[in-house]
């Protein structure tokens, strides 16, 4: 595993309303969290982010696309809700690439 601060194909970035930055670091299967100087401050472990949404409150949507689901997280990084399982069948996803939305509607890029 690498080392904090150290990324292997950093990748869906955002920032959130109090100014840290939120990196997905996909070869590394976790989030990093850095605060608006870029100071690095936490690490979110166990999950291979392909796309990402914010959303209101700083609610996080991850594609995880290794696990094949949609990942919802608070601002601190708990698993609130998974979204999807995986497969080829109606309503499964596979390869999740992005997650995302507008207006309350939330939509899955495959």
């Amino acid at each position: 595993m690498a080392d904090p601060d150290e990324f292997n194909l950093p990748h869906t970035i955002v920032t959130a309303s109090d100014g840290r930055v939120i990196v997905g670091d996909r070869l590394n299967n976790r989030i990093q969290v850095f605060d608006a100087v870029g100071d690095h401050l936490e690490i979110w472990e166990g999950l291979t982010p392909f796309g990402r949404e914010i959303g209101q409150d700083d609610v996080l949507w991850v594609a995880d696309g290794r696990a094949h689901k949609v990942l919802r997280l608070d601002p601190f990084g708990c698993d609130c809700t998974v979204v999807g399982r995986a497969g080829n069948c109606p309503w499964s996803i596979s390869r999740t690439t992005h997650a995302g939305g507008r207006h309350g509607r939330k939509f899955v890029c495959r």
